[in-house]
């Protein structure tokens, strides 16, 4: 028989089953909506873990955190700490990133609206960091189209910004200034851009309430501007990371010994320590959801089969006319498979349609963009639900072939019972 007539069977079969239809669809759906969250939970942090490791300079095991015990981390002797750190063979960077939104740059902040899908705000959206993180601890591929010594990046009240891809149309050597008083401006000048697609990890990953929520990896950096600069630190938690062939264990000692110098409190971890109790955290979480998916599963199958074999046992004659027609066992148990798969797919349809809804929901405030949550969604979650939907089609199927191999032709042709 043609593809296109089994086909047609298959739809008719459907059309006379619509109540089993929506029964059995709506169960494939429940099942693969909850399979669909425990799935993005899991793979956001197996995401965060992996592209940390790319964009930390040194990787996640020669990255540390720093906690600044005695919160003077505005003061010029930890200015003057970082300074001393970075010149050290040991230490390949160190610092802080945060994103802020300021009103000092109100050109810039009209374009950035341009081209930004966020909510109306007359400040720009930017990350701000001290030169001596943005130089070590992150990969930060750029155009440094105008050179900037070292000396530069220490003078005080002058900003560096390195420009995303949307921001095309600013020339390199813009300067804009601001003036706070009377005695004291600052002056922005544009040193750079960054490439297309860049990234840039996110602060939340050196941050102490950050350890709470971990999504948050990176930034796409194409509508953002990093702005780096020589600052005292601006934040209680901190980044560093050692060069090749040392351990954090050495950077510890050299930043013990520079705090101690400088009269610092500081408390050190490493961002393994980071990934190892989110992973934790999240697998204690996961693993209730799990053990009721795996219910939920069970109950969806026992019932779907079940409303699958009294269907066909209820209308067992009509393929006795499908032999009459000339189908074989063979051809029918093709429908089967043909009608379970519809059933199968239009159900992954509609689970996906309303898990990405609800994810890319409850990911509208939050820090994890839709270009992150895209990548999850489509190579991730999409093919292991696929996978699943195969399953069903296949175990769904089971037992008309069994009670089709059990029935004489001339059983069914004649409409008996079973």
């Amino acid at each position: 028989m043609k593809v296109t007539n089994l086909l047609i069977l298959a739809l008719d079969k459907i059309r006379s089953e619509k109540k089993n239809t929506l029964l059995g669809v709506g169960l494939i759906c429940m099942s693969l909506l909850y399979m669909g969250i425990i799935l993005y939970y899991r793979a956001s942090y197996a995401y965060s873990e992996d592209s940390a490791q790319a964009l930390l300079t040194e990787g996640i095991d020669r990255t540390g955190l720093i906690c600044w015990d005695d919160m003077e981390f505005g003061s010029e002797e930890s200015k003057k700490f970082l300074h001393s750190a970075k010149e050290s063979e040991i230490i390949t960077g160190i610092g802080h990133a945060n994103k802020l939104v300021t009103f000092n740059l109100p050109e810039l902040a009209k374009t950035q609206q341009t081209f930004l899908n966020t909510e109306e705000q007359d400040g720009l959206t930017w990350l701000f960091m001290t030169y001596t993180f943005a130089d070590g601890v992150c990969e930060l591929h750029c155009s440094a189209e105008i050179p900037i010594p070292e000396e530069q990046w220490q003078t005080e009240n002058w900003f560096g910004l390195y420009l995303g891809a949307d921001f095309k149309d600013v020339p390199i050597g813009t300067c804009y200034k601001y003036r706070v008083d009377e005695n004291t401006e600052f002056v922005y000048e544009v040193v750079g851009r960054l490439r297309e697609g860049e990234r840039f990890i996110s602060e939340s990953l050196f941050s102490g309430s950050g350890a709470a929520d971990g999504f948050s990896t990176y930034y796409v950096l194409d509508s953002l501007v990093i702005c780096v600069a020589d600052v005292p630190p601006g934040s209680a938690y901190m980044g560093y990371s050692v060069a090749d062939g040392y351990t954090l264990a050495d950077g510890e000692a050299v930043l013990g010994e520079l705090a101690e110098e400088y009269g610092m409190s500081l408390r050190f971890s490493g961002m393994r320590d980071y990934f190892t109790e989110n992973i934790r955290r999240i697998e204690g979480f996961l693993q209730v959801y799990t053990e009721i998916f795996y219910l939920i599963l069970f109950v969806a199958i026992v019932i779907v089969v079940s409303v699958f074999c009294v269907s066909f046992l209820n209308h067992v004659n009509e393929y006795g006319i499908f032999y009459t027609m000339g189908l074989s066992k063979h051809e029918l148990q093709g429908m089967f498979i043909v009608v379970n798969g519809i059933k199968s797919v239009f159900a992954l349809l509609v689970s996906c349609t309303l898990l990405y809804l609800y994810l890319k929901r409850l990911n509208a405030q939050g820090e994890l963009t839709l270009y992150i949550l895209n990548d999850i969604f489509f190579h991730n979650i999409l093919i292991h639900l696929a996978i699943i939907v195969a399953i069903y089609t296949v175990l769904f199927s089971v037992a008309p072939f069994l009670i089709l191999n059990y029935c004489k032709p001339v059983t069914l042709m004649k409409g008996n019972r079973i």
